[in-house]
């Protein structure tokens, strides 16, 4: 109780305070590490095979069904997708964050 009384009688003292506060707020919002938007990267793969005038039905057969399974062993692959269109075949392997990804695209190159 006494420190209140004493600064509600010496208001220079409340105000030199406030003004203190003030400035060191001032200064430490430079210092102050913000961060909107996580630090994360999604690391993809695409991989693309062409096959001119193949159907999309003979680009699931011989290219998809045989690939899929061995691309989806990569170690650190948590999704994959695989899209048949006539005359190509597309993979898309999205991996773990913080993943090594040049072991993993030598791995998928000896796929």
């Amino acid at each position: 109780m006494g420190l209140v009384r004493y600064i509600v009688h010496h208001r220079t003292l409340a105000n030199l305070l406030l003004l203190m506060l003030l400035v060191v707020g001032v200064i430490s919002t430079d210092r102050i590490r913000a961060q909107f938007f996580p630090d994360f990267v999604i690391e993809t793969v695409f991989i693309s095979i062409a096959w001119p005038g193949a159907g999309p039905e003979d680009i699931d057969l011989r290219i998809l069904r045989e690939l899929e399974p061995a691309l989806r062993g990569v170690e650190g692959v948590d999704e994959s997708q695989a899209s048949a269109q006539e005359g190509r075949a597309r993979f898309r392997l999205q991996f773990a964050d913080g993943f090594d990804m040049p072991t993993a695209v030598n791995e998928i190159e000896g796929v």
